[in-house]
């Protein structure tokens, strides 16, 4: 269940970056070049702060689909070692039960 779940969110890697392109547009820049991004007149403090937190939402999202695709790799997470990890830890549990009936 769990490595069909993780590599499902895996496989929605991508899905980060139409918002984050709708975000760039949305600010005026183009790639990662965050120069010239501007909130609202971009004159006022207030939007001064917008656009710092815009930026780094954008950045945000850019780096979703790289770190998605690292934290939901399945096969490092359940490697031989975590197997057999995993088989000890069953038979551990089925032992217990038996001598438990």
């Amino acid at each position: 269940r769990q490595v069909k779940l993780t590599r499902s969110k895996r496989a929605k890697k991508d899905n980060f970056k139409v918002p984050a392109g709708n975000l760039a547009t949305a600010l005026g820049i183009n790639g990662t070049n965050t120069t010239g991004a501007v909130c609202g007149d971009g004159l006022s403090t207030e939007t001064t702060k917008e656009v710092t937190g815009a930026i780094k939402d954008y950045q945000t999202l850019l780096a979703c689909s790289a770190n998605v695709s690292s934290d939901c790799n399945i096969e490092d997470l359940y490697n031989s070692t975590a197997k057999a990890e995993m088989d000890k830890c069953n038979t551990n549990i089925d032992s217990f039960v038996k001598q438990n009936k």
